[in-house]
């Protein structure tokens, strides 16, 4: 499985779900299914904006879970 490590990033941060949406410009949608788990696809773009956002490389933003 892999896991992406926004819920935690965004924690770290002290951000609230609305703020973290409004500051990255990714739907209210994609930041729940972000923070939720429940996302299944993940586009580019969207990987290049959250990576940007919190300052990390892919690798510290994505988590393998065998």
């Amino acid at each position: 499985m892999v896991r992406l490590r926004v819920k935690e990033l965004v924690a770290e941060r002290g951000l609230t779900w609305k703020k973290f949406a409004e500051e990255t410009g990714l739907s209210k949608q994609t930041v729940h299914a972000l923070i939720s788990g429940k996302m299944t696809r993940l586009d580019l773009k969207t990987l290049h904006v959250l990576c940007k956002y919190f300052g990390v490389s892919v690798g510290e933003l994505v988590e393998y879970v065998p």
